[in-house]
């Protein structure tokens, strides 16, 4: 499933879904104090930590070219 703005107007989405996804959020995410400065890249640690415990709730993790044959493209343009 995907979702897209197409338009130069703000959209608000309302997302129904088990409290897994609520555990897997809290368990990958990392607290930002709202006037704290964006953290960077994520490290080859924290990546790891997403990969596995993706895997552990069994969530499925495209490739970039599966994402890019749906439109979706990560990084710079190639």
């Amino acid at each position: 499933m995907q979702f897209r703005n197409q338009s130069s107007e703000p959209a608000n989405i309302i997302v129904a879904a088990p409290s897994s996804v609520g555990r897997f959020f809290r368990e990958i995410g990392t607290p930002v104090a709202p006037d704290a400065q964006l953290p960077g890249p994520p490290s080859a640690k924290v990546i790891q930590h997403f990969l596995e415990t993706s895997e552990r709730y069994g969530y499925w993790n495209a490739t970039p070219e599966e994402n890019a044959r749906i439109g979706i493209f990560l990084g710079p343009p190639v």
